[in-house]
């Protein structure tokens, strides 16, 4: 992985789901997700297995992707397979999870919209 440069975005979310491991809905939901790697202004899109020790973390899966700029970012949010993946797919089939935008460290600020649609983390 590249370090981030400029004006780029990295989303991460780490989080484990309501379905039952190896079942059809758990096989759904990532090819579900896995398809959102396609949106136009989505890079290098990864979503991995999570192997830290349970004790430390209770989530099994990380995803992890980037933007070339907030306008890029924005347009994802906006964009029609984004919200249909949230409603359908993220908004019942998450148990847990933490997320969050990253910018590289000589990066200006930069202030990320709260999303529309998707249920915070309590």
């Amino acid at each position: 992985m590249n370090p981030l440069s400029g004006e780029r975005i990295r989303f991460f979310s780490a989080f484990r789901l309501k379905h039952e491991t190896g079942s059809e809905a758990e096989a759904e939901f990532l090819r579900e997700y896995s398809a959102l790697g396609s949106v136009p202004g989505v890079e290098n899109f990864e979503l991995m297995r999570e192997i830290t020790p349970k004790e430390w973390s209770t989530c099994e899966w990380v995803v992890m992707w980037e933007f070339a700029d907030l306008a890029a970012h924005t347009a994802f949010h906006e964009h029609p397979a984004h919200h249909r993946f949230v409603t359908e797919y993220w908004n019942t089939g998450v148990a847990e999870f933490k997320a969050g935008n990253a910018v590289a460290l000589t990066a200006p600020p930069v202030t990320i919209p709260s999303p529309t649609g998707s249920t915070p983390q309590s």
